[in-house]
């Protein structure tokens, strides 16, 4: 469903639940949520337009994101940033897709697929090797041992760490600089020690990444250069 405030489009859902108390408003890239509880009298444009100032905002906000996302040439001879790498994308007869000096996919897989979807494969495989990589790196510094790691196609989260130690972290970060990738790795490692972000976690991470601010910061602001395509953003987002 979509409505127009103040001349924007604002695309929206609306959910029944039985465990809502009263209605609200999820967000989650560009996109709107109603949530009603069992029975609602309230109607859900009336409520998002009683909103409008934070919803707006939102979607002015996602709308400023999506511009910043890197227009990508996934085709052959395009070039791709890999950990602050740019390399360029090759198809050639072999028998399975590689990184080294450039981006090797096979023919025959691309055929089968597509470039795009074995593209994205092999950066999956080449992100999950960097991050045991550093994983191995940096977990004698931390007092407690992990269980395994997970390499995922999160929406909004680059990395997270789970009650039983499991790590998982966002394939899309080698898209982004080697700094970045490996404070994300000190930041779910230290959480096996502290779960929330209080001043002891901060301190335990500056111990291990004296420079994870550089890092936290390029996150915040340059969360968009890690998209893998726009089209696959509306696909999360739709």
């Amino acid at each position: 469903m979509e409505t127009k405030i103040e001349g924007m489009k604002v695309p929206y859902e609306v959910r029944v639940s039985e465990e809502a108390s009263r209605p609200r408003i999820d967000h989650k890239l560009g996109n709107f949520t109603v949530v009603l509880p069992e029975e609602a009298e309230e109607n859900s444009e009336d409520l998002l337009v009683k909103k409008k100032d934070w919803v707006l905002k939102k979607r002015k906000e996602f709308l400023r994101f999506k511009r910043k996302i890197p227009d990508r040439n996934l085709e052959e001879g395009g070039k791709i940033s890999l950990l602050g790498d740019k390399k360029e994308i090759t198809i050639e007869k072999r028998r399975s897709n590689k990184v080294s000096d450039k981006v090797y996919l096979a023919e025959h897989l691309v055929n089968r697929t597509s470039l795009e979807d074995q593209l994205e494969k092999l950066l999956r495989e080449e992100c999950r090797r960097i991050v045991e990589e550093r994983v191995e790196k940096y977990s004698d510094q931390v007092s407690e041992e992990y269980d395994r790691v997970f390499i995922r196609d999160q929406e909004t989260r680059w990395g997270s760490c789970s009650s039983r130690g499991n790590l998982n972290f966002n394939w899309r970060l080698i898209l982004g600089p080697e700094h970045v990738l490996e404070y994300v790795v000190v930041h779910e490692l230290v959480h096996l020690e502290e779960q929330n972000h209080n001043e002891k976690f901060w301190s335990r991470v500056r111990e291990i990444y004296p420079n994870y601010k550089k890092s936290n910061r390029w996150l915040s602001e340059n969360s968009s250069k890690l998209v893998f395509s726009k089209e696959k953003l509306d696909a999360f987002s739709s």
